[in-house]
């Protein structure tokens, strides 16, 4: 069971990680606010 959060947390890591990459090379395409405002938005 420990197991199995443990791989669930590490894909929503993974996940949040790649959310985060695509901000920040939309961001720079687009020249908007960085994606640390967007956290603090969020």
């Amino acid at each position: 069971m420990l197991r199995n959060k443990w791989r669930t947390l590490r894909f929503q890591t993974t996940e949040l990680l790649s959310i985060l990459l695509q901000y920040q090379k939309f961001s720079f395409l687009s020249n908007k606010p960085t994606y640390g405002e967007a956290l603090a938005i969020a």
